[in-house]
């Protein structure tokens, strides 16, 4: 079948969000590594911005007060600089902050007060923000110490790569947060009319609603035993021909 139907993002399940941050939260305060890969998780988590989105992001665009950060721009890989310019014009939003994420801020602002780096996310040496590359990094130690990834390290010279054995989430270890967010406000919007679709599709930075339904309106999380049994009655329910 992979031949003939394109690969798809297998989205992370909101129960694997919750074991990664406890387990993230136990540690943080371990060492830097440590702090990074628990605020990077639930920024990606909270947030479910592009990575280019995400690491452009600077301390100067946040506002913990209102509870807003300002998504103004990008990081361009290619060219190392920030750009003031996103994937389309609807990319450019404000966007909420959850409490949750606000408290977490604010002690990860307390971390990195003392680095000269403009940037949210500072890279510990020179003023630009933190590689993607070792921020996929991160991620691949975080589900290989949660055993939702087996990964082979690889010594070359002083540098290690990465080979990932199996993992549900190879080829989309941060794009998976991005394909949550859109699937669980998605979801709520069937019961929450403060969640509408002009909403939805600023949160995600997309001009169409349709964009937005048409990449992530098919996904459906992985169910628990409670839920499955949930689901099979209300299948049942709606079966109306049958009696009984």
């Amino acid at each position: 079948d992979d031949d003939y139907y394109p690969t798809k993002t297998t989205v992370i399940n909101p129960w694997q969000i919750k074991k990664l941050a406890r387990m993230l939260l136990e540690k943080k305060d371990q060492d830097f590594h440590s702090s990074y890969k628990y605020i990077l998780c639930l920024g990606f988590a909270f947030l479910g911005l592009r990575p280019c989105e995400m690491l452009g992001l600077k301390k100067e665009h946040l506002d913990l007060n209102r509870g807003i950060v300002q998504v103004k721009g990008n990081w361009n890989y290619r060219e190392s600089r920030w750009i003031n310019k996103t994937k389309n014009s609807a990319s450019k939003r404000p966007m909420l902050l959850d409490p949750r994420f606000v408290e977490a801020l604010r002690w990860w602002l307390g971390k990195i007060k003392d680095m000269r780096n403009i940037y949210l996310f500072p890279a510990t040496r020179g003023e630009h923000p933190i590689s993607n590359h070792l921020v996929r990094k991160m991620f691949w130690d975080i589900y290989a110490d949660a055993g939702l990834a087996k990964i082979e390290k690889i010594k070359r010279g002083k540098s290690t790569h990465y080979r990932i054995v199996s993992s549900p989430f190879k080829g989309c270890p941060i794009k998976t947060y991005r394909h949550h967010l859109a699937t669980s406000l998605m979801n709520a919007m069937k019961y929450d009319r403060m969640l509408d679709k002009n909403y939805v599709k600023q949160v995600l930075g997309h001009s169409e609603f349709s964009t937005t339904e048409g990449i992530y309106g098919n996904h459906n999380f992985e169910l628990t035993s409670q839920e499955e049994v949930q689901r099979r009655i209300a299948h049942s329910k709606a079966l109306k021909f049958i009696e009984g």
